[in-house]
């Protein structure tokens, strides 16, 4: 259905799927565009191959309940091929939150929590959306740290508007670019 609107589109299923369990408890998938690079182009996008990806399966016949939609995530309940109703959870990204996002829906859940202490100890917060700085150290102004807390950051006032859980909403500009989930792990020192 993707590859019939585009075939430049990248999607991936994750959760235990990828990490090759025998069995799952849901399905997860992630899929993004490479024109679509950041979330200033996914709010542009207004969600179309997501749409497009529910609309489709709609007409089939396969979109059986909706459990929570909006520009950038569906969780719901689809009908697989073998015509088993199973829970989905599918993140419509931007290209450049696409390798933190294929290590969030990937897994598992104690794995992510440790790659978010390991990069909270390092300076970072990481998150689906990406991997930010706490402090740009080449910034001459570093915002002073008070009892082991950073001053308030600046606020990205029309991404917290479309999706208020994105942490880039308080931390603006400052995305590491990451061009493999190996490059996470170089930069949180994981081996």
């Amino acid at each position: 259905i993707l590859f019939k609107k585009d075939p430049r589109i990248i999607s991936e299923c994750c959760g235990s799927y990828r990490r090759g369990k025998e069995t799952s408890g849901d399905i997860d998938l992630i899929i993004c565009h490479p024109d679509i690079i950041d979330e200033n182009d996914l709010v542009i996008s207004g969600g179309s191959v997501l749409s497009y990806l529910l609309n489709e399966l709609q007409k089939i016949g396969k979109l059986e309940i909706t459990l929570n939609a909006g520009l950038g995530r569906f969780q719901g309940l689809i009908r697989t091929a073998n015509n088993f109703v199973r829970r989905c959870d599918i993140f419509w990204v931007p290209y450049d939150s696409y390798y933190s996002g294929l290590i969030y829906l990937t897994g598992s859940d104690i794995f992510n929590r440790l790659c978010r202490c390991i990069a909270h100890r390092k300076g970072y917060t990481m998150s689906n959306w990406g991997l930010y700085p706490f402090l740009d150290p080449n910034d001459i102004n570093i915002r002073k740290i008070k009892r082991n807390k950073l001053e308030e950051p600046d606020i990205n006032f029309e991404t917290m508007r479309n999706d208020p859980h994105a942490p880039s909403k308080y931390l603006t500009g400052k995305k590491i670019l990451l061009r493999s989930e190996e490059e996470i792990f170089k930069v949180l020192g994981i081996e």
